[in-house]
């Protein structure tokens, strides 16, 4: 049986993409961090940042 995260041509590709920082998560980081300082502007930046990519 193949592993799971076997890749199309055998190789097997890491199953976490947690490291990588996608434009989302990185929105969704800064929106976080602008809450947790209670920076309102920025959490509202990341917000809308986030929302114009989502389009």
């Amino acid at each position: 049986m193949k592993p799971l995260n076997a890749d199309l041509n055998g190789k097997t590709r890491p199953t976490s993409t947690k490291g990588i920082a996608t434009p989302k998560t990185k929105a969704r980081l800064e929106e976080t961090e602008g809450i947790i300082k209670g920076d309102g502007k920025k959490a509202g930046e990341a917000v809308m940042k986030q929302n114009r990519k989502n389009r």
